[in-house]
């Protein structure tokens, strides 16, 4: 409770909500698209006043904030497209835009001291997952102070006298796990953390992403494929680690996308028999890429804002498919004629931030899929996107979780391959069982589905053990 006032809807584009003193509120807000600004507000917004605007006017988001005991500096921890970075200390004049502090890696929670000397983040370095560090007010050197092991740490409370501190320790785990098409369910991976599966077009391999030891990204890892007949897997294209990956309609080659941060970031071509060595295409850090017609590729530039763009195979002809600015770019269908896109409706805010659209690849208006699904940039990325199509185009997959009613299932809709996808404007949808019957689907039992068919896909799991830890300081 923000304290005993009548209630109010007075600014809803705003997320982070916290009272700082003398009746004034800190708080991130949506400024356009995914773009987020830490601002300071009376209740009446007749004082209002940016903080901090992260430079990336499109990706950029100050996501969290922490006013120092005195009330002239804050820690603010930023996200962009690459998912968390490093935390920044601002004065809270907004005088300047400050400077990173805390170790270099990915900063997700940030707090004080009572008496405002230290400052205190859980932070991944890209070796051994989330710890928790602190750091001298205003420029001392970064100490770690939970050891890296098997568990990692995330968020912190600060107890009163500064003495000790709560945190949440754990481990999380994400295995790969198959339906065979004739009811069967098969774990396929059991070691590290696994994600983005896929099936090879015949049904006999499946592809995932496994995170490396040093990622720069959350959604980043090495490629692996197994052999659903023997068990046997094997790492493809060592020494590079990917965000994103796509397998062409014969099965015999992949394109995808490298981690930002590495050497080498953008678009990849390579063979799966390992025939001819990997080629890069592009760049300047592309990150998402999809077969499209024979020959073609269609992928996300890095405009800003972003386009639709395509290339032939060798990477040549790189051209946009048209000029209409994206956030995102979610899946293609096998055909290469639909591109399913988030975007940001001028002038919007608030659950209005984002509407999904399928793209006539060959021309002609886009086409409405959602307006009031709840998709971002990062989510699809990491979690299958609001609509990904069969290898033959005969099955469209659609995570419920995107819909109001909250669903951890997804629906399978049979499709006609060359169709548009299905819309869903319908926003009084109720339930599982009205959107199976609306739309003709089969609800599967799981979440993350890639698949051939409503009988077979593959999934992932997830768990996470996690208790609360008093950590005692020394001084």
């Amino acid at each position: 409770m923000l304290g005993a006032r009548e209630p109010t809807l007075w600014m809803p584009n705003a997320t982070g909500l916290r009272w700082i003193g003398n009746d004034r509120l800190l708080f991130s807000e949506i400024s356009t698209g995914i773009h987020m600004k830490l601002v300071t507000s009376n209740p009446s917004r007749s004082d209002i006043r940016d903080v901090y605007v992260p430079p990336d006017q499109l990706f950029g988001m100050a996501h969290r904030s922490a006013l120092s005991p005195d009330g002239k500096w804050v820690l603010v921890v930023e996200m962009d497209n690459q998912w968390w970075g490093r935390c920044r200390l601002v004065p809270f004049d907004g005088s300047s835009t400050g400077h990173p502090v805390g170790p270099e890696g990915s900063c997700t929670w940030a707090q004080w001291s009572p008496d405002g000397k230290w400052m205190y983040f859980t932070v991944d370095t890209r070796t051994t997952g989330f710890h928790v560090w602190r750091q001298h007010f205003p420029d001392g050197v970064p100490q770690q102070l939970t050891p890296s092991g098997l568990s990692e740490e995330e968020g912190l409370a600060m107890m009163p006298d500064g003495k000790s501190f709560i945190t949440a320790a754990g481990a999380q785990q994400s295995t790969i796990w198959m339906q065979d098409g004739v009811g069967h369910e098969k774990q396929i991976s059991s070691e590290g953390f696994s994600f983005s599966p896929a099936l090879s077009p015949e049904g006999e391999k499946i592809y995932s992403l496994r995170r490396s030891a040093n990622p720069h990204s959350y959604f980043s890892g090495e490629l692996w494929v197994t052999d659903i007949a023997s068990g046997a897997e094997r790492r493809l294209f060592p020494g590079l680690v990917l965000t994103y990956f796509s397998i062409s309609h014969d099965g015999k080659k992949i394109v995808f996308a490298t981690e930002q941060g590495q050497e080498h970031s953008g678009i990849w071509i390579g063979w799966i028999d390992g025939t001819q060595p990997p080629r890069q295409l592009t760049f300047a850090g592309e990150y998402r890429a999809f077969f499209g017609r024979p020959g073609e590729i269609i992928y996300q530039g890095n405009q800003r804002p972003p386009r639709i763009m395509r290339m032939k195979e060798d990477g040549s002809g790189q051209q946009p498919v048209s000029e209409m600015s994206i956030m995102d770019l979610q899946s293609v269908s096998p055909d290469g004629r639909w591109a399913m896109i988030g975007r940001t409706p001028a002038g919007s805010h608030g659950d209005r931030n984002a509407e999904n659209l399928a793209v006539p690849l060959d021309g002609g208006e886009p086409l409405q899929v959602c307006s009031s699904c709840s998709i971002g940039f990062g989510s699809v990325r990491r979690f299958s996107p609001l609509v990904s199509w069969s290898a033959d185009g005969k099955w469209v997959f659609v995570p419920l979780r995107y819909f109001h009613f909250e669903s951890s299932r997804t629906a399978a809709i049979p499709a006609k391959p060359g169709a548009p996808p299905p819309t869903f404007t319908d926003r009084k949808i109720p339930s599982e069982a009205e959107f199976a019957r609306k739309y003709g689907a089969r609800i599967l039992d799981h979440d993350n589905v890639a698949g051939i068919s409503a009988d077979h896909f593959v999934y992932t799991q997830r768990s996470a053990k996690a208790n609360l830890f008093r950590i005692y300081l020394e001084h």
